[in-house]
């Protein structure tokens, strides 16, 4: 985006906010206002260059495909193609939105395309309304609070194991399958910033990052919305700094180890457990915080619901065992990444 404010020399740009915070400080300095041409001028070579930035099939569908000038790059996907088809007037069942939603579907399958993705659209028909460009974890503990699951609840319990399993599928494909993919070791080396040509083999990755920290949640959504330089990934020193982090973030960032049976996420993930006591400033009203909005009883009446879960837990309880990743029960042992 360096190339588009670059353009405005008055104008000092600030890579580490966020592309579209730093165009409404533009539009505000320059007084502009959407009714004028000049704003309209400046807004679509602005998208223009958030699409060469990020390369995301999403925002091409938008801004090159439809040409959508009011395009909000944050908005959730579904809304804006919402507001494109009622600002082009298009009615279901004409030959333009049948187009126009094919091609929105196999962008934003390009972009989102996942099992965490799959995980949340399987709670749609249940009124929950996902929004892929919020992180995963700010998601799930949404889709909690709707659902009003308390803790304890077999529903809660359910999700929470099906969404790990979806978690570790989606390293899985990112990062390698298996201890010795090498291609996934390398890639994993590059997102850590591990300098100079990349390591010839497993061994040696795992040497070059072993003393790198980051949260596991965050290098997914660092690697998912393509490396932005106004969310570089954080690092830390010790574990303890680590799982101070993943602990107090809200929603917390911990994945427990025993997901990980084989390749890069077994070797990344550290026990962050024995830290809890020290970081977490006050366990007790974290859990009871995360309660707020439960129904009577910390339940869900709705037996339908149980059941739908149940039959989507045992589906990807059968697509990881496909995978040669049998899940072991989880216990008292929690980790987050820990390089």
């Amino acid at each position: 985006m360096e190339s588009f404010f670059a353009q405005f020399p008055d104008f000092e740009h600030n890579p580490f906010v966020t592309p579209t915070d730093e165009f409404e400080r533009l539009q505000t300095s320059l007084e502009l206002t959407p009714d004028k041409a000049l704003y309209k001028h400046h807004r679509r070579n602005f998208l223009i260059a958030l699409v060469a930035e990020s390369n995301s099939p999403v925002h091409r569908f938008f801004v090159e495909t439809h040409e959508f000038p009011s395009y909000n790059p944050n908005a959730n996907p579904e809304h804006e193609f919402e507001r494109l088809v009622g600002l082009q007037q298009w009615s279901p069942e004409t030959s333009s939105y049948q187009e126009a939603r094919e091609e929105f579907n196999r962008a934003f399958q390009m972009e989102f395309g996942s099992e965490v993705l799959d995980f949340f659209e399987g709670y749609r028909e249940l009124g929950f309304d996902h929004n892929p460009q919020n992180n995963h974890e700010v998601e799930f503990n949404r889709l909690r609070l709707e659902q009003g699951w308390s803790w304890v609840s077999s529903e809660w319990i359910d999700a929470r194991d099906t969404f790990f399993a979806a978690v570790r599928m989606d390293f899985n494909a990112t990062f390698g399958r298996n201890d010795n993919d090498i291609e996934g070791w390398q890639f994993l080396c590059k997102v850590l910033g591990v300098e100079g040509d990349p390591p010839g083999s497993a061994e040696q990755c795992q040497e070059a990052v072993k003393d790198i920290h980051t949260n596991i949640f965050d290098l997914l959504e660092y690697v998912r919305r393509g490396f932005p330089k106004h969310q570089p990934l954080r690092f830390f020193a010790a574990e303890k700094e680590l799982s101070k982090y993943s602990y107090n973030s809200d929603p917390k960032k911990v994945y427990p180890n025993e997901w990980a049976r084989k390749g890069a996420l077994k070797f990344v993930l550290r026990g962050i457990g024995a830290y809890r006591s020290e970081v977490v400033k006050n366990p007790n009203k974290q859990r009871r915080e995360g309660d707020k909005g439960k129904q009577p009883g910390g339940r869900s009446n709705n037996n339908k619901k149980k059941k739908k879960r149940s039959k989507k837990k045992k589906a990807m309880t059968q697509s990881v065992e496909q995978q040669g990743a049998t899940v072991e029960a989880v216990g008292s042992a929690i980790a987050t990444l820990g390089i």
